[in-house]
């Protein structure tokens, strides 16, 4: 740990070397310019000619050193990337060991057609483009079980080998898949009783999310796309993430639920993709990745998309439909300025009242600097090209994280 510690300070020690050394050539580069524009008057031939070489030599240095402090930022970036992993790593270590006392432990129930039909159902809890959810009891304990629509068609040999990635998923924030039956196709989750991000976010909801909680559940929400887009030996891309896949349990902990159309991805050269081919995008339409809808190819960046019209529905508490439109309407700032640096050089009183045009209005003690950070992150997200939207790890889980420990703190 000490060694990392050592090496990101000497990264960063570099990194400011680079950049001083790089601002004092470029200042005299500015100043050898200067002299050649001079009035010529006092200068001979051979003074210009000292002067190109000088000129020469410096631009040269420059961009030796430019090359230099990429090279640098990179290794920043990597760093960066590495502690995010292990410190992610740690965390779900350490909720692995918790989870050995907990009410379902992690063994995996396979069950028989006779137990299925057996299962005491209390009542009808949630409805997807899969299935039914039921609340059940199951060894006692109350579980959700999630069978399929009637006359929804199913290939045997795919619903077996999802069960098989999805029974080995551990994470604090992905609900745990606890039994399966590959008879009636039904799936036996963990059960969440305390509602939906969906919930939680109506206007008609009077308990509303303080900016603490909406920064711990972006946090958590991060995280969760973080572990599943880096699985070895294969990622997986959830698909539907919207507010109604995301649930809360007891301890009000939010896990992304509704693995109904996530798939394992592979590694091409040019893209990563479905496995198998799909027919149709099957998630729903104010969180589709725009990409995904031309082309059926599913990929990590459609999971960005849709995070980020969740951050901008976590800043403003209204619906997904056209969100993205209406808080650049609300921002008066160019679409394209998604870093919003317009709006950045606004005066504070100014940017205080057009950000309350469009911040829930449930709201209150919003800070103005994180609110604009995430809804610009919200918008560089949903960024309709692919290849525009920031990486999940370099860039969107860093600033989440800055966010989050901010919030820890206060």
């Amino acid at each position: 740990m000490e060694e990392t510690k050592d090496t990101k300070n000497e990264v960063k020690q570099n990194l400011a070397d680079k950049e001083s050394q790089l601002n004092e050539v470029e200042n005299t580069s500015e100043t050898l310019n200067k002299l050649k524009q001079a009035e010529p008057l006092t200068k001979t031939e051979k003074d210009y000619e000292e002067l190109d070489n000088f000129y020469c030599q410096i631009q040269k240095d420059y961009e030796e050193l430019g090359n230099s402090y990429i090279k640098v930022l990179d290794e920043n970036k990597a760093l960066k990337i590495t502690e995010i992993l292990a410190k992610e790593c740690e965390k779900f270590s350490t909720w692995i060991e918790d989870q050995a006392s907990n009410s379902y432990g992690i063994r995996f129930n396979e069950l028989t057609r006779s137990e299925v039909l057996a299962l005491k159902l209390s009542k009808a809890i949630g409805q997807g483009g899969y299935g039914t959810v039921f609340e059940a009891v199951l060894n006692g304990k109350t579980v959700a079980l999630k069978v399929p629509i009637k006359g929804c068609e199913i290939e045997n040999r795919e619903f077996n080998q999802e069960v098989e990635i999805l029974r080995r998923i551990r994470h604090p924030n992905l609900v745990t898949l606890i039994g399966a039956c590959p008879e009636l196709y039904a799936l036996v989750y963990e059960y969440l009783p305390n509602g939906s991000l969906e919930h939680r976010l109506s206007p008609t909801n009077k308990e509303s999310l303080s900016w603490k909680e909406r920064i711990k559940i972006a946090a958590a929400i991060c995280s969760a796309l973080v572990f599943l887009h880096n699985i070895k030996p294969q990622p997986i891309a959830h698909g539907d993430l919207k507010p109604s896949n995301i649930l809360f349990d007891l301890n009000n902990v939010c896990k992304l639920t509704d693995f109904g159309i996530s798939r394992v991805l592979k590694h091409t050269e040019d893209t990563t993709t479905f496995n198998h081919k799909t027919n149709e995008p099957k998630g729903t339409s104010s969180y589709e990745d725009p990409d995904f809808v031309a082309s059926h190819k599913l990929t990590r960046r459609a999971d960005v998309y849709a995070f980020g019209i969740i951050l901008l529905q976590l800043v403003t508490g209204q619906d997904a439909i056209k969100l993205r439109d209406h808080v650049f309407q609300k921002l008066q700032t160019p679409s394209d300025d998604i870093n919003l640096e317009n709006f950045q050089r606004k005066p504070v009183k100014m940017k205080k009242r057009i950000l309350e045009k469009f911040v829930d209005a449930n709201l209150v003690d919003w800070p103005i600097d994180e609110v604009v950070k995430m809804t610009s992150l919200g918008l560089r997200c949903s960024n309709d090209a692919r290849k525009n939207r920031p990486d999940l790890v370099s860039e969107v889980w860093i600033e989440i994280e800055s966010m989050n420990g901010f919030a820890s703190d206060s």
